[in-house]
């Protein structure tokens, strides 16, 4: 699997977040296991000593049961927007936030679920757009 973008815009929190799903049902030594690193690794992400690395994370995920990934892609989700929402309160009081940034960024969003849509994969939860 290539890495997805958007691990590496994850901060050291949302990092520390989706280490805590898995380590809710599952021993440091299991975790560590999963993610090929150490259990004093583990330790250590979860003291908030250390973070976990993009590659980390990838196994994180890659490894996560599908109520875990629920739960990871919730996290990245609302880091993601949290991320998005300063970047655009900054812009706008800047004056530098267009009309074209806003296009852009409901291409790339209502862009990736019309392909979805088009695919034939139905999206979970309430009806769709």
């Amino acid at each position: 699997m290539e890495k997805p973008k958007f691990i590496h815009l994850l901060g050291k929190d949302a990092r520390l977040r989706i280490i805590e799903v898995l380590a809710a049902t599952r021993s440091h030594k299991e975790v560590a296991e999963l993610l090929g690193v150490t259990p004093a690794a583990v330790t250590k992400y979860l003291s908030r000593r250390t973070h976990p690395s993009d590659r980390v994370l990838l196994r994180a995920i890659e490894a996560a049961a599908p109520e875990e990934k629920r739960r990871i892609a919730e996290i990245v989700r609302d880091e993601l927007l949290s991320g998005l929402k300063s970047y655009m309160d900054w812009a706008m009081e800047e004056g530098v936030f267009t009309r074209e940034d806003l296009h852009r960024m409901e291409e790339v969003v209502y862009g990736s679920v019309l392909v979805a849509v088009t695919a034939g994969r139905r999206l979970p939860g309430k009806p769709q757009l």
